[in-house]
């Protein structure tokens, strides 16, 4: 597959390196008191293990639910300063960044669809740049960092440009009706193929989908 010279480097959803200083639109909405780009302070605090003596760290203690992405994805940014969850504290499940060193929660989404995974690309100077909110399911990205693949509730991969965040179906039909696999796709080591799970046929198989040279 015909690889652009420019590349990203890190994914998140894959997950990337940041210093966040939101490249997006960050104006509050009339009707929404959370928005893309809004921060929290600190929530963290630390108590020693009565067995252990380990301290530990709570970093999030406010009622709203945040969880960690699934243990399969990486939940720290590249360079280790941020540490990417999900929480319903915006009153809807959306993507937060709290900072390994002050604690502070910036928000990442204002999606409203279901939970999906979304993708965003890290520039040069460092800062994040949301590419797209939540479209797909789950993301992978390739070898390269140029290109990523995510799939979606009704069963269709999609290839998507990095650059451009321009996405491309690849194949569709596999979680028919009342179907409950995650395809979960991933790239072949050289990036000219694409592992996922089917239930095409019934149930749960292994596929592959090999790319063409030129996609886009």
């Amino acid at each position: 597959m015909k690889r652009k010279e420019k590349s990203i480097k890190n994914w998140l959803s894959a997950v990337l390196v940041l210093v966040i200083a939101i490249n997006a639109n960050c104006s509050q909405s009339s009707r929404d008191a959370y928005y893309v780009g809004r921060r929290f302070p600190s929530e963290r605090m630390t108590y020693e293990d009565s067995v252990t003596g380990h301290e530990i760290f709570m970093l999030t203690t406010s009622p709203a639910k945040d969880n960690k992405i699934y243990q399969t994805h990486p939940n720290w940014t590249a360079d280790g300063r941020h540490i990417l969850f999900m929480s319903d504290r915006a009153g809807t499940s959306q993507y937060f960044a709290l900072s390994v060193d002050t604690g502070a929660i910036t928000q990442l989404t204002n999606d409203q669809s279901p939970g999906n995974a979304f993708l965003n690309r890290a520039l040069q100077d460092r800062s994040l740049n949301i590419l797209s909110q939540k479209k797909y399911w789950h993301v992978g990205g390739s070898p390269e960092g140029n290109w990523a693949v995510g799939d979606t509730f009704d069963g269709e991969l999609y290839l998507i440009n990095g650059d451009t965040s321009e996405a491309k179906l690849l194949t569709q039909g596999h979680r028919p009706r009342d179907a409950t696999v995650h395809p979960h796709p991933s790239f072949s080591p050289d990036g000219s193929s694409i592992l996922f799970c089917s239930e095409k046929n019934g149930n749960w198989d292994l596929f592959l989908v090999q790319l063409k040279q030129q996609v886009f």
